[in-house]
């Protein structure tokens, strides 16, 4: 799960073939000057997967919530182990699941109060 502050573009693409084991999904957010911020995941059981964000691979065994913030120029990422099993792939699961967690809400407030 990734929730970021870039509130411009948002584009996601992924692909498979039964050519090559291997699905991928890429992604990125663009922030309002401009900024990208990339992701990419790729996977050959659907059970692991390499993970990277702006080039940078992370390790989903140490968690699989991801928090990007791009203020000040700079992007942070932080990566949080969370239980997500309950978690549906829709709008209401996910805010709801982001309300109930200290750190997400803290982040959802601090991007809502941004000028």
């Amino acid at each position: 799960m990734i929730w970021h502050d870039a509130i411009a573009a948002y584009m996601s693409s992924g692909s498979g073939s039964t050519a090559s084991p291997v699905y991928e999904l890429k992604s990125y957010a663009e922030t309002q000057d401009g900024r990208r911020v990339d992701w990419e995941l790729q996977t050959s059981d659907g059970k692991t997967a390499q993970f990277m964000i702006d080039n940078t691979g992370y390790d989903l065994s140490k968690g699989t919530l991801f928090i990007i913030t791009t203020k000040n120029d700079q992007t942070e990422v932080r990566q949080l182990f969370r239980n997500l099993s309950d978690v549906q792939p829709n709008r209401e699961s996910c805010l709801a699941f982001a309300r109930s967690d200290p750190d997400l809400a803290s982040f959802i407030n601090d991007t809502t109060t941004q000028p």
